[in-house]
């Protein structure tokens, strides 16, 4: 499913955050998160971080780098404790601000 569609910036580090909290059972959480991000570039678009939230309902991401005028798909695997896996992707759209 799509998350959405972001505006960024080759100068930006930008953090974004998915919550499944509507999506997981009750009592369960987040176990990993894995992801994969195309097209390949001269200049890729990185994840530079990531982190599972605290209570285990989210996931947190740093994005940097990227080229100008490019659009970029971040495919996001999730896995639960339980055994669940849920497979969605962000759109980043590379806007060629000059700074």
């Amino acid at each position: 499913m799509k998350l959405g569609q972001y505006k960024h910036t080759t100068v930006e580090k930008k953090r974004y955050t998915i919550s499944y909290a509507e999506w997981l059972e009750d009592g369960e959480i987040l176990d990993s998160v894995t992801y994969a991000i195309s097209p390949t570039t001269t200049t890729p678009l990185l994840i530079e971080g990531s982190a599972l939230a605290p209570d285990g309902l989210g996931v947190s991401l740093f994005i940097s780098g990227g080229e100008d005028e490019e659009e970029y798909t971040i495919s996001v695997l999730a896995q639960t404790d339980a055994g669940q896996r849920k497979n969605d992707y962000l759109s980043i759209v590379m806007d060629n601000y000059d700074v």
